[in-house]
């Protein structure tokens, strides 16, 4: 196999582990972490109900655009509002994580996914592959707990940084179990696998113009949810603290020979991430690799932006990883007795 290969993950990635699509955020419930976030929520439930009236094809994340660049009016509730909604709606603990811990720092990178189709996809990548590079969408962590903050001693993941963010990076958390003398700590994040969140992420806050990272989701509850996150949005109005995460993305998606999509539709509104791939395709011919229940459908638009690309369809998670294993095993094998 290609030594390289850039991973684009999207909410169809994270869906798996019970996470609610895109189109779902706001219909799913989430913890109310004060009245006045009650009051909020409701705001927002109701100017997206009024929104999708004037706008029936369109999509929840077009909203969040539109919300995003101010043209709900003066009388719209602000962006930060749904920042903090689906800040909630994510962070809200469900599964493993649910239990007695505040649900503020339940969800953390420190307490492993645990998800059997992540974990055999992400064993199937790193078994073929010496240079993995990770471009994801998402706003939630399942990436980072499944490849872990480091390498475990237990574990066949190499551990994750966050790609484009400056070096060392130290999450801030509240260590568990609740001993008073080790409240407060903070974990180096060590791993190899470059992860590179170009709308933002939930544990991510924007501190003095830079970025302050945690272990927990807090930043979506607290001071009315300060989760940095952005939706998709045109290419110019990226702002600036985001702009290193894209140009080092676009750099790693140009430098890979394969790429393995998985649970990304490439949206034709999210028009700054499709000229980023655009460009990337240029650099060299790519190998795709998509993997979501209709790749067959969005194999057209994967051909847009990715000219002259092989691209093989496969199912969605888990099965596509199956597919994908056996094709490159078929691959090796024929190389082998050339």
């Amino acid at each position: 196999m290609a030594e390289s290969v850039a991973i684009v993950l999207g909410a169809g990635y994270s869906a798996i582990t019970g996470l609610p699509v895109t189109s779902r955020l706001f219909q799913e419930g989430a913890y109310f972490a004060s009245h006045g976030a009650r009051h909020r929520f409701e705001d927002v439930w109701r100017d997206y109900d009024l929104w999708c009236i004037h706008h029936p094809d369109a999509s929840f994340e077009e909203y969040l655009g539109d919300s995003y660049l101010g043209n709900r009016g003066a009388f719209g509730p602000p962006f930060t509002w749904a920042v903090e909604l689906i800040g909630a709606v994510l962070s809200s603990p469900r599964g493993q994580d649910a239990g007695p811990h505040n649900p503020r720092y339940a969800v953390r990178l420190t307490r492993p996914m645990r998800c059997a189709a992540h974990d055999d996809f992400w064993s199937c990548i790193m078994s073929h592959f010496e240079d993995v590079n990770v471009i994801t969408t998402n706003y939630d962590i399942c990436i980072e707990r499944c490849l872990r903050h480091r390498r475990m001693a237990r574990s066949s993941m190499p551990g994750f940084f966050y790609g484009g963010l400056p070096l060392p990076q130290k999450a801030k958390g509240v260590a568990l179990p609740w001993r008073k003398e080790n409240r407060m700590r903070a974990v180096n994040l060590e791993g190899t696998i470059p992860l590179f969140k170009i709308h933002g992420s939930l544990n991510w806050a924007l501190h003095d113009g830079g970025i302050t990272l945690y272990q927990d989701l807090r930043a979506a509850f607290r001071r009315g949810g300060e989760a940095a996150i952005v939706p998709p949005i045109p290419e110019k109005e990226i702002p600036p603290w985001l702009q290193p995460v894209w140009t080092a993305a676009e750099q790693a998606l140009a430098c890979a020979h394969s790429w393995v999509v998985c649970g990304y539709s490439l949206p034709p509104y999210d028009t700054a991430m499709r000229q980023m791939l655009f460009r990337a395709a240029q650099r060299s011919r790519k190998t795709l690799f998509l993997l979501d229940p209709v790749s067959r459908q969005l194999k057209v638009r994967w051909e847009m932006v990715t000219l002259g690309a092989e691209i093989t369809c496969l199912a969605g998670l888990p099965t596509g990883t199956v597919e994908l294993r056996r094709r490159w095993e078929a691959q090796t094998s024929e190389w082998s007795t050339r």
